[in-house]
């Protein structure tokens, strides 16, 4: 979906850092999956997806947690991010930006953790240092 979003503002000559179509894609998860109707399907599938942890899920991850946010106590939620984080660093042969996306995403979705917070501030400057182009083209340059 976050492809489509893309190719379909590339058609129009519009330019934006690529993160806000992740951002359109969170919002649209949180409507299709963020119901209380939903949530013990939504955990089940979220569950599966940490489970299954490859590059392919982690877009699905993004969403669901997105999504279930409101729905889970905060110790859920920071458990869930923690594995995803622990997924995150050992899994091998994914792209800079996609590693990226999923600590920035996961940077908006656990705002309120200091310490959580913190250690994904980490990661990304470590990515930063390795790939600083990846970041400059997610993410917006800082208003001055």
């Amino acid at each position: 979906m976050r492809d489509r979003v893309l190719e379909d503002i590339r058609h129009e000559k519009h330019e934006f850092p690529r993160i806000f179509a992740d951002f359109l894609v969170l919002l649209l998860g949180e409507m299709a999956f963020g119901s209380l109707f939903l949530a013990k399907e939504s955990r089940a599938l979220l569950e599966r997806f940490i489970n299954e942890f490859n590059e392919a899920s982690a877009e699905k991850i993004a969403i669901l947690l997105w999504a279930m946010r409101r729905l889970m106590d905060p110790g859920e939620l920071r458990l869930a991010v923690d594995k995803v984080l622990a997924a995150l660093e050992n899994s091998t042969g994914w792209s800079a930006e996609a590693q990226a996306r999923m600590l920035i995403l996961l940077l908006i979705i656990k705002r309120d953790d200091k310490p959580t917070m913190k250690v994904i501030r980490r990661r990304l400057q470590r990515l930063a240092r390795r790939a600083p182009e990846v970041l400059k083209a997610l993410v917006p340059p800082r208003g001055k």
